[in-house]
């Protein structure tokens, strides 16, 4: 007997839709240097930037409810109209207004239904056997528009303007949405016999969970500032470019993703969670330190081999016995990305330009806070967790956009 194909028709459109709504929403890396055309110093632009992610954290909670109760597509097609319309709003941004806050809040609101329901279908469609593997194929979708958002940018803007961006990126969102419209719905049949979930601030407050929430809280505030401010930064600094960051970045995480994919599962989360965030520390303190175009791209492959091998992370967060566990582990990574992006444009503010090396060091001192508590009861968590914790459900939460992944 045959196993069930990969490549089916859901998990083709998925891919496409997820890769065309991540093109969109990292083309918006770049939007830093436009904040400063508009004459937002760094806390502004760190506060503009912050609140897309508040939205999309205040989104996430409800959204798992959501996809269980009305299916999935309805979640894809409500969300890619948002970006479609968000994207194109930028076209009207003239200053510093109520009006961009509102923008960024509405994309925000998109950001967390794309990815939170475009995993979801991924985890409804890959066959069981495969789960891991598809799952990992699956979040090539969202790694390689990362680097192509960063190039097309750079290319764009030595031509044009942002507005060229912002055309692009809406045409990429309006790909995503025509992807979506031939998806069907994958909602699985209900199970009456399937335990109730946990509320989802009960499951936040659990104590054996918090050392986790710690590490990926700080994993998630050094990667959302290099997304908010790698753009103003190689302006400033004269050395490397978005696009060879992440174009190194994406290379990296590829690989390691496809060449090491399976070591969660066969060694623990443990063994491959702490090197992710220590390379991620790193990444950002040598790009704090970058004085020329090859330490952009070294600083660039770290942060990939810490994204590539976040899928420790991701497991961690879909062992957790509830329904809304992947939820609620991509909304932890969000949830450091809003002050991430807020906290960098103020040190950066305040310090000229250090806010990458400052946070940098405050998630390498947070890997040995967590490793301490992984020593201690509560971080008994760990020990357990890899091929063998808890039930694999798939990526609901499995963010591969750069707020902590988004954009």
């Amino acid at each position: 007997m045959t196993s069930p194909r990969l490549a089916s028709r859901p998990f083709v459109l998925g891919f496409i839709a997820n890769f065309a709504h991540s093109l969109a929403l990292h083309s918006y890396v770049h939007y830093s240097g436009r904040l400063e055309q508009l004459g937002a110093d760094e806390l502004t632009t760190g506060v503009v930037l912050a609140t897309m992610a508040v939205s999309a954290i205040a989104a996430r909670p409800m959204l798992g409810r959501i996809m269980d109760a009305h299916g999935r597509r309805v979640v894809l097609l409500v969300g890619s109209a948002i970006n479609v319309v968000a994207s194109a709003l930028y076209l009207t941004v003239v200053s510093i207004s109520p009006w961009l806050y509102a923008i960024r809040l509405l994309h925000g609101i998109a950001e967390a239904m794309l990815f939170s329901v475009l995993f979801t279908i991924a985890a409804d469609v890959v066959p069981p056997a495969q789960r891991t593997r598809g799952i990992a194929l699956f979040g090539i979708s969202g790694m390689i528009p990362l680097s192509l958002a960063g190039w097309l940018g750079d290319a764009l803007l030595q031509v044009a303007d942002y507005d060229a961006l912002f055309v692009a990126a809406t045409i990429a969102a309006a790909v995503g949405l025509l992807a979506g419209v031939f998806l069907p719905d994958s909602r699985p049949p209900f199970d009456p016999d399937a335990a109730p979930s946990r509320p989802f601030f009960r499951a936040i407050w659990s104590p054996p969970l918090r050392p986790l929430w710690l590490i990926g809280f700080t994993f998630a505030v050094a990667v959302a500032s290099y997304f908010a401010f790698l753009k103003t930064f190689v302006l400033a600094r004269g050395v490397g470019s978005v696009g060879s960051f992440f174009g190194a970045y994406t290379i990296a995480a590829i690989a390691l993703r496809l060449g090491f994919g399976g070591l969660p599962d066969r060694l623990g989360a443990r063994v491959t969670l702490f090197p992710a965030v220590a390379c991620t520390a790193v990444c950002v303190a040598l790009l704090a330190e970058a004085g020329s175009d090859g330490a952009v791209i070294v600083a660039g492959v770290l942060g990939g081999i810490g994204h590539g091998d976040g899928d420790g992370l991701v497991g961690v967060y879909g062992a957790i016995a509830d329904t809304d566990g992947e939820v609620i582990g991509a909304g932890t990574l969000g949830l450091g990305g809003s002050p991430g992006e807020y906290a960098g444009g103020r040190i950066d503010h305040r310090a000229g330009g250090c806010a990458d090396e400052a946070v940098g060091e405050g998630v390498g001192g947070n890997v040995g806070v967590g490793r301490a508590g992984g020593e201690g009861e509560r971080g008994a968590f760990v020990d357990g967790l890899g091929g063998d914790g808890g039930e694999d459900r798939g990526g609901v939460g499995a963010d591969d956009h750069g707020q902590a992944g988004g954009g």
